[in-house]
């Protein structure tokens, strides 16, 4: 994806991925904490998804660091999987399929 895009993407993703959390009953979410901008930005985001009632008021959203959280691999793991198959190599997709759910999201 063309670089002057890619945070859009990721905004359009994250809105979509607060809405599949909610309805699994998430009641507390951590997100990669980047830069503070950038973390304002995502809270920004998180707003506008509950005032769309996309995510729930009561929903914690927090920021960590990876070095501080290992959990916050897991992301990039299924991320350089779904690349991956698209690339060719499906065995690290496929090894996943059981637990992930794959949705296509449109960048507006």
């Amino acid at each position: 994806m063309d670089r002057s895009k890619q945070e859009r993407a990721r905004r359009c993703c994250l809105e979509r991925l607060l809405f599949e959390l909610e309805q699994f009953g998430v009641t507390e979410i951590w997100l990669e904490s980047r830069r503070a901008t950038q973390d304002r930005r995502d809270m920004r985001l998180i707003d506008s998804a509950r005032d769309k009632r996309l995510v729930s008021q009561s929903t914690a959203v927090n920021f960590a660091r990876p070095t501080g959280d290992a959990m916050l691999w897991i992301p990039d793991a299924v991320a350089g999987a779904v690349t991956a198959a698209i690339l060719g190599e499906s065995r690290w997709l496929t090894a996943m399929s059981e637990v992930i759910t794959r949705h296509s999201v449109s960048v507006r």
